[in-house]
């Protein structure tokens, strides 16, 4: 064996030293991707389970909503009928305050022919006595 072959042979040698450490490195690296990469797909089975349960959750308050939304129409149903009812009962209260006030002025003349004719009839007995006296 010549030295020319020795020194080739030893050059063969680092190269391949070279590139048996550059490929345990990009292993490595590899092997962290992976990592990482299976990390990402748990994370994106998280989000996937996690968006279901909030699909769920939307449809049930979908279906709460509708059914508030009913109840809202029904409750306000109600209210204009007792708006239409409070109306109706202002309007009649107006009515009987016109009446009543027309039957306490009917009242208050009525109480004054009555204060009138007990004034004459006081008279009147008072000229009967003095007559019969």
């Amino acid at each position: 064996m010549s030295i020319e072959f020795l020194t080739e042979l030893e050059d063969k040698i680092g190269t391949l030293l070279r590139s048996f450490e550059e490929l345990k490195t990009e292993n490595a690296l590899l092997k962290e991707i992976t990592a990482g990469a299976e990390g990402l797909k748990d994370k994106a089975d998280a989000l996937k389970s996690e968006i279901e349960e909030l699909r769920s959750e939307n449809e049930e308050l979908k279906g709460e909503k509708d059914g508030l939304k009913v109840e809202n129409e029904g409750l306000e149903d109600e209210n204009q009928g007792l708006r239409v009812e409070g109306e109706l009962l202002r309007s009649e209260n107006e009515e009987l305050k016109k009446q009543l006030n027309s039957l306490k002025t009917d009242a208050d003349g009525q109480r004054e022919k009555i204060e009138s004719v007990a004034e004459r009839v006081k008279e009147l007995l008072g000229k009967i006595d003095s007559a019969a006296g």
